[in-house]
């Protein structure tokens, strides 16, 4: 993940936020049209780090992983992220989660 100032602007290293988190997770599912179950996520706090640099380049990436798992090619496999950070209420960002792998 990076972030930068879309506008040339004054450097601004005041808080931006209360909290920042982002939580991975690799699901499972029985069949491709089935419900998705998590079996195994990480959230991490990156409050400390949006906050303290008002711009972040994928020169020093910064990566939110679940644990690994045993797959299982009878099952189908995806992953998916949320974002919940807190500037002036909380917002909540579901990424988009990746293709199903099965086989």
């Amino acid at each position: 993940m990076s972030w930068q100032i879309i506008n040339n602007q004054a450097v601004d290293n005041s808080k931006r936020f209360t909290s920042f988190k982002i939580t991975t997770r690799i699901e499972e599912r029985l069949t491709k049209i089935s419900e998705d179950h998590v079996v195994t996520s990480k959230t991490c706090d990156w409050t400390k780090l949006v906050n303290d640099n008002y711009s972040w380049f994928l020169v020093e990436p910064n990566t939110c992983v679940a644990p690994s798992t045993v797959y299982g090619g009878e099952l189908w496999w995806s992953t998916d992220t949320t974002i919940v950070y807190d500037g002036k209420g909380a917002i909540t960002q579901e990424l988009l989660g990746s293709p199903l792998i099965h086989g």
